[in-house]
């Protein structure tokens, strides 16, 4: 896409370690046309989501570790301002032999 996507212009990226799985969400983003953004704490989602508007958040919950994802999405789903924001949940894969049959 040569250009910013008018409709849905800025994602941010909540990570809070930066490796190949943030890179290639980054790389997307701007290969899409969207503006980006990255934090790595919840006092820096909320500060960035105060200071400008986005329009999806994609929250890294892979590692238990860093689980600030559910703390986010309480944060912000209350705030009126952000009631139409597009939260998403980057997860861990599952393996195939724990499925279900």
């Amino acid at each position: 896409s040569s250009g910013i996507n008018a409709e849905y212009g800025r994602v941010l990226l909540v990570f809070p370690v930066e490796d190949g799985q943030s890179e290639a969400f980054m790389w997307a983003c701007r290969k899409g046309g969207y503006l980006c953004s990255i934090a790595n704490s919840l006092d820096s989602v909320l500060d960035t989501l105060d200071k400008r508007k986005h329009h999806i958040v994609v929250v890294d919950m892979r590692l238990p570790v860093y689980s600030i994802g559910e703390q986010i999405v309480r944060r912000i789903r209350p705030l009126p301002s952000l009631t139409n924001v597009i939260v998403m949940a980057v997860c861990p894969a599952i393996p195939r032999w724990c499925e279900e049959p």
